[in-house]
């Protein structure tokens, strides 16, 4: 008899508890279940493969041409690829010119030149090679008409270049300066 009258009493409660309660229980196991069955799906991969690209590096490496990199890879990782540096690769231009945790681009060039090279290059009077925009020294560099430490330096930091006119796109160059070093410049 207690448990009738008890019934009688609550069972509107006993209602609304059934009404919210069971439907968010149910929603909790089924999307629960859902989470999990979706982890265990297959990767698509097709867009976990990376981008694959070439690239050029000559100069003081074990084994100078062209390498298949992927995207993603690192300038020093290159360097590993190409069997490392020789004997004679200039370690200070490199520490000096070179990020070598910059990340490759596709159709980048990288020369890595030997001890003194760099030195003898821009002593030569009357030279008129053009400035490597990817490989020039900070004193190459700074001898561009118009182009200052600071400059230099944002230069250095938007490495690797992919052409010339990528040289617009460093903060304090604009089309006139451009213009005055276009023809000095190559990549």
């Amino acid at each position: 008899m207690k448990v009738r009258v008890f019934w009688e009493k609550y069972k509107a409660y006993a209602g609304i508890f059934l009404l919210l309660i069971l439907p968010a229980i149910f929603v909790f196991f089924f999307v629960q279940e859902e989470e999990v069955s979706a982890l265990n799906e297959p990767v698509d991969m097709v867009e976990t493969e990376m981008e694959t690209f070439f690239v050029d590096i000559s100069g003081q490496v074990n084994n100078p041409g062209v390498y298949e990199v992927e995207g993603g890879m690192i300038l020093i990782e290159l360097v590993d690829k190409a069997g490392g540096l020789t004997n004679l690769a200039d370690l200070v231009f490199i520490a000096k010119n070179l990020n070598l945790s910059q990340k490759l681009v596709p159709e980048y060039k990288l020369y890595i030149p030997q001890v003194g090279e760099m030195q003898l290059a821009s002593q030569s009077p009357g030279s008129s090679e053009k400035v490597n925009l990817n490989t020039a020294s900070v004193k190459e560099l700074d001898s561009l008409p118009g182009i200052g430490e600071a400059t230099v330096q944002k230069i250095i930091e938007a490495r690797p270049f992919k052409n010339i006119e990528d040289l617009k796109s460093v903060s304090g160059i604009g089309d006139a300066k451009f213009n005055e070093i276009k023809d000095k410049v190559s990549v």
